[in-house]
């Protein structure tokens, strides 16, 4: 660490080879930016940041996620807020369990506050351009889903779907089979 520089802050004394070849060879054997940065002792950040310099341009997992939503909040001029709701980060961490990616202990808390909602308070969560996102009562038409689709908008394909299916039903877990095949 630098001198007066605070503890919490990055220390990149120890920054990834400056040969382009160890990363990329690296990156190659499978290691992302997180794994790389976990190897060098770097942010994923600053390892995504050299990838990115050595042209390499990944789509996170979550990429795949946001093109699933149902809504389009791509223009919308509240969607950082809405976004941070705790109910739509909520979702995000379903989703991503659902895709069997890692949580973070946040991300655990998110998740545990959602399905208290979905799974035991018998609600989906819905979006509402004017206030975002919230926790409505479960109606018949919602079937497993722990959203409320909305009605201009077609349903992806199965392993999509399964996404947004509730957890606690046989349908998740046949969803997810298929998904996995």
């Amino acid at each position: 660490m630098s001198a007066g520089m605070p503890a919490h802050c990055l220390d990149i004394s120890m920054p990834l080879p400056d040969e382009d070849h160890i990363v990329l060879r690296d990156y190659l054997a499978g290691l992302d930016a997180t794994a790389l940065g976990e190897k060098y002792g770097v942010s994923r950040q600053w390892a995504q940041l050299r990838l990115n310099e050595m042209g390499i341009w990944v789509k996170g997992n979550n990429a795949r996620l946001n093109r699933v939503l149902p809504w389009d909040l791509r223009d919308h001029p509240r969607k950082r807020e809405f976004t941070n709701q705790a109910s739509f980060r909520g979702l995000r961490a379903y989703m991503k369990r659902c895709d069997g990616q890692r949580l973070t202990d946040r991300s655990e808390k998110e998740l545990t506050k959602f399905r208290n909602h979905v799974i035991f308070g018998h609600e989906v969560l819905a979006f509402c351009p004017e206030s975002g996102f919230q926790y409505v009562p479960r109606e018949e038409a919602d079937g497993a889903l722990v959203v409320r689709w909305p009605a201009d908008k077609p349903k992806p394909g199965a392993r999509d779907l399964a996404l947004f299916l509730r957890d606690d039903v046989d349908g998740f877990t046949q969803a997810k089979e298929r998904r996995s095949r």
